[in-house]
């Protein structure tokens, strides 16, 4: 408990205090004893990677390397990574934070303005942690980001992946990655890599960029609004759509994902009931390796030097506010399970 009083009396009753430098003959009386004030109490945490993530319970925590977080507020350098943990710089399998999202809208800002072509600043949500073919949990081949897993095997673990925004200043996207069944163990042993993905590319030309003649203009901050459509109250968990939502000044980009049929997401339903961990990382290389973001428009240019300098990702929420789910486009969602098909018969 907290207590504050404001007490005096005369000078050898004080002189434990305050003498020297005070002198023996002051009485703190109405002549000296003035208002005092005090304000702006705060109570900080001793990690110095807490972050303030919203409409979660408990703390949360970026635990990685090459960046830092403040409030509410993540600053990011080039070959940074962090995955949001529930206890300080602790890489426990069991401290990963588990985000259920079916049925919300995650919300974030974004600073991409210092972050160029052929960069890739991603927040994706993975079914981490990874799990072995006995079930336990598995460190994986990446000693900074121990039991990573994502759609394209990268630490060698494969897992159901949403790329939630993969995106610089000249291009945003978003993508689901759904996996085979899991065993009964929980263990992956293949994903569709390439995903279901939609990027502002697809919105026009004047849609996302850095500049006012630009819907979304990326030399300033902007605002990410993901919806995941589905429920995880009925017997079985449904998948049925996204909604990806950029938001800047009155202005907005609407991303509905139609090309993704409501079979595929619905084969991710049963992983986003159980839990997504989030993975925010600030990644790139030559223009030739990043074309699959973001050429075009992109040129050649590499992720380097002043190109590729800090993000900020800032205001993390989880809230139950929706939108509106979109129309399913059938023809473009048949197009998507057809491919879908052939990836996972070849």
């Amino acid at each position: 408990a907290m207590r504050i009083t404001y007490w005096g009396g005369d000078a050898s009753t004080m002189s434990w205090l305050d003498q020297p430098p005070c002198s023996p003959n002051e009485r703190c009386t109405a002549i000296n004893a003035g208002t005092a004030k005090v304000s702006n109490i705060k109570v900080t945490s001793a990690c110095p990677s807490e972050l303030n993530v919203r409409g979660v319970e408990g703390n949360s925590f970026a635990t990685g390397f090459r960046g830092n977080a403040s409030g509410d507020r993540l600053f990011l350098e080039h070959n940074s990574g962090y995955s949001i943990m529930e206890t300080c710089e602790d890489w426990s399998p069991s401290h990963f934070r588990r985000f259920q999202l079916l049925g919300k809208t995650l919300s974030f800002n974004v600073d991409l303005s210092q972050v160029g072509c052929a960069c890739n600043v991603a927040l994706y949500l993975m079914h981490g942690p990874a799990r072995d073919w006995s079930g336990n949990p598995s460190r994986g081949s990446c000693p900074k980001s121990p039991y990573y897993c994502d759609a394209n095997r990268v630490c060698g673990q494969w897992c159901p992946e949403v790329d939630v925004m993969e995106a610089n200043n000249h291009v945003f996207q978003t993508t689901p990655h759904r996996c085979d069944e899991p065993s009964a163990t929980g263990h992956y042993s293949n994903c569709d890599r390439k995903g279901c993905r939609q990027s502002a590319r697809s919105l026009g030309n004047k849609a996302y960029g850095p500049g006012p003649q630009f819907t979304i203009d990326t030399a300033r901050p902007f605002t990410v609004q993901t919806t995941f459509h589905g429920s995880m109250h009925s017997k079985a968990p449904h998948f049925t759509g996204l909604t990806t939502r950029l938001q800047q000044a009155g202005r907005e980009l609407v991303m509905d994902h139609s090309g993704c049929s409501r079979g595929y997401l619905e084969t991710m339903a049963n992983a986003m009931a159980e839990g997504m961990s989030m993975r925010i990382t600030y990644w790139g290389d030559d223009a030739k390796t990043m074309s699959w973001l973001d050429q075009p428009p992109c040129g050649a240019t590499s992720c380097a030097r002043s190109n590729a300098g800090r993000a900020v990702i800032s205001a993390i929420r989880v809230s139950n506010a929706l939108v509106a789910e979109p129309e399913a486009d059938n023809d473009r969602s048949e197009e998507h399970t057809s491919e879908l098909q052939s990836l996972t018969s070849s």
